[in-house]
């Protein structure tokens, strides 16, 4: 996986938690 995508998936994450948050 390349450093971007690693980075992008780990912002969607970080959303996601604040949504369900």
């Amino acid at each position: 996986m390349s450093r971007s995508s690693s980075l992008f998936f780990n912002s969607a994450a970080k959303l996601e938690t604040k949504k369900l948050n």
